[in-house]
C-alpha cells in the first residue's frame, strides 16, 4: 500500500513518545539524504537539552574492528553511536532487545544464516535471544545508533 492510500492514524490518543518514535526513522532518513553509501555520518541527534552533531572519531577508533560511545542511560534503555570498521564477532543479547538504526555506511547483517544488506537510513530490528553479528562492506567504515531496552548493562553478550 503506498503511503499517500493509508488511513489517517489519530496521534491525540498516543502518549507523546510514540510520536517520537513513529517521527525519528523519518527524521534519520531525511539524515541519510539521496545516498545509501555515505561514508559519514553528517546528521545530529537532538534530545531536550542536548545535541550531538557527528561524532569526531580519534585514530584509534578509525582503526578498531568496533568502537563504542555510549551517549546515554535511563533505567529503561540506553543510547549509543557505534563505528564499525571491520566485523562484528557473532553474539546474541539474551536479556536485551537491539534497535540499530544505520547512519552511513554499509553493512550485511547476519541472523543465524540469513544475510541482509543494510545502508544509511536503514533500521535493523533484533529481537533479544537472536543470534546475529555485522561486518563493514564500507571503505570508510559504517555508524550506527543503537538503542538497547532494557538498558544494557555490558554484560549481556555472549559469544558464539
Amino acid at each position: 500500500m503506498s503511503f499517500s492510500k493509508r488511513k489517517h492514524f489519530d496521534f491525540s490518543l498516543q502518549p507523546r513518545f510514540s510520536v517520537l518514535l513513529c517521527c525519528l526513522p523519518l527524521m534519520l532518513s531525511a539524515c541519510a539524504a539521496s545516498s545509501n553509501h555515505r561514508s559519514a555520518w553528517v546528521g545530529q541527534i537532538i534530545s531536550p537539552g542536548n545535541r550531538i552533531e557527528r561524532v569526531d572519531w580519534v585514530e584509534k577508533e578509525k582503526t578498531s574492528d568496533l568502537s563504542v560511545r555510549n551517549l546515554k542511560k535511563t533505567d529503561a534503555a540506553s543510547f549509543q553511536i557505534v563505528r564499525l570498521n571491520k566485523a562484528e564477532r557473532p553474539h546474541v543479547h539474551e536479556n536485551h532487545d537491539l534497535t540499530v538504526f544505520v547512519l552511513s555506511g554499509e553493512a550485511i547483517v547476519h541472523f543465524g544464516d540469513e544475510q541482509v544488506a543494510a545502508g544509511a537510513g536503514d533500521i535493523v530490528e533484533i529481537p533479544r535471544g537472536v543470534a546475529h553479528w555485522a561486518e563493514n562492506r564500507s571503505k570508510q567504515g559504517s555508524e550506527v545508533y543503537t538503542l538497547f531496552t532494557p538498558a544494557f548493562d555490558g554484560k549481556d553478550t555472549r559469544y558464539l
